[in-house]
């Protein structure tokens, strides 16, 4: 389904043999409608946060969508309606995780297409379950899902194929871990291994700072078992943006740039953040600095997957450092950010073209005497239907006709 997506998008093509892809930008104010080809789809949105909110307000807005349900959703998210007639969208309450319950949801309500917002449930597989199940969905699988859900199989992956990343190590040893944060001068950013909401990384900048980051994370155990294995990086000095690139698996078509406001209290002097705002564009790259950048990470990192047999079909979104040395990839995400899809969706002025005229109906013949007749005239060209007039009707305009005066041309001055 994502490569249909990639067509809608626009058509990518290879830059030439032995060339790799031709990553180019998408332009917001010009996305062709979202899956064309369902003239009148039901669509199944999973997620309760901002991110969601954006999506569904978006997917709203396009004439195709007859019904649309969201899982759990949100207060917001139920006020939401359907550009088609008005109806609302209707919130579920099912949990994001879980997935036996949306699956049955899904053999009942037979969505036509299911988007999948948050990371947690597609870490735990739910694109491999609907798809085994016969529903199209939007997302990586498992096994693609693992750039987001392991930081040490991301970093592993950064590392055997060449794509700029931070120096670093994993552990699952907190004296190991010490010891390399020492080696790194406490400058360093010590992260969980597994999902953390997006609030798993803890920066220090000193030895005694490292020390606690590595305790609190492995024997206090503050994010629970996705701190069991951590990967500490070094802290690296720059401006960080976010990208987005539109993935499947062979080729990749990136967004514009964004930035989201992570750290807590003012000059950034607290703790990571879920995330408390973003803008797009980010001034800091021209497109054709973009492209570079986008060259530089994504290149390699088709040709790992392809190397290592991951086909990721969905969304990759690389948080990237430009450091003077040039861009370098601080981790992997398999979805939408949290905020920057609230700016990129605000940015996408309109869905796209009108459908064709063959997918306006459901694809049978016309089914009323009216219907053939405006096949006909569409078929043989006439301008106007002939008009069949009672005969009071017809009465009636004989009658108007005699009564009327004849026509006298007015005097040229």
């Amino acid at each position: 389904m994502v490569a249909t997506l990639l067509r809608s998008v626009g058509r990518l093509t290879q830059s030439g043999k032995g060339k790799g892809p031709d990553l180019r930008l998408i332009n917001l104010s010009r996305l062709p409608t979202f899956l064309i080809q369902y003239p009148r789809m039901k669509l199944l949105l999973i997620g309760s946060g901002g991110r969601e909110h954006a999506l569904a307000w978006k997917l709203a807005q396009s004439p195709l969508v007859a019904r649309m349900w969201c899982a759990p959703g949100n207060a917001g998210i139920a006020e939401e309606r359907l550009a088609k007639h008005g109806a609302l969208v209707e919130c579920v309450p099912l949990p994001a995780e879980d997935l036996p319950k949306l699956l049955a949801f899904a053999q009942q309500e037979r969505p036509d297409f299911t988007v999948v917002g948050p990371d947690n449930p597609l870490a735990a597989g739910i694109v491999d379950l609907f798809q085994a199940n016969g529903f199209k969905i939007w997302g990586p699988n498992k096994q693609a899902a693992q750039f987001e859900g392991s930081k040490a199989f991301s970093q592993d992956f950064m590392e055997r194929h060449g794509i700029p990343t931070a120096k670093s190590g994993t552990f699952t040893d907190p004296v190991a871990a010490k010891h390399f944060a020492a080696s790194l001068a406490g400058r360093c950013a010590v992260k969980a291994d597994g999902l953390a909401l997006g609030k798993g990384v803890l920066l220090t900048t000193s030895v005694r700072e490292a020390e606690q980051a590595v305790d609190e994370i492995m024997v206090s155990k503050s994010f629970g078992a996705a701190g069991q294995r951590i990967v500490i990086q070094e802290l690296l000095d720059g401006m960080e943006i976010s990208l987005h690139a539109l993935c499947d698996g062979k080729v990749a078509k990136l967004f514009p740039t964004s930035q989201d406001h992570k750290r807590a209290l003012n000059g950034d002097a607290g703790l990571n953040t879920g995330g408390m705002g973003a803008y797009s564009p980010a001034p800091f790259l021209t497109d054709a600095e973009l492209r570079t950048v986008g060259d530089a990470i994504l290149q390699p990192w088709l040709r790992g997957c392809a190397a290592d047999g991951i086909d990721f079909r969905g969304l990759l979104y690389p948080g990237v450092m430009l450091t003077k040395s040039g861009p370098k990839v601080l981790e992997f995400n398999a979805r939408f950010g949290d905020p920057e899809t609230q700016v990129y969706l605000t940015r996408l002025k309109r869905l796209g073209r009108t459908p064709p005229r063959e997918l306006r109906r459901p694809a049978r013949g016309p089914r009323t005497p009216v219907e053939q007749q405006r096949q006909r005239v569409r078929r043989h060209g006439q301008r106007r239907l002939p008009r069949q007039l009672s005969e009071r009707q017809s009465h009636h305009r004989h009658r108007r006709c005699e009564r009327a005066p004849k026509h006298q041309s007015l005097p040229r001055r």
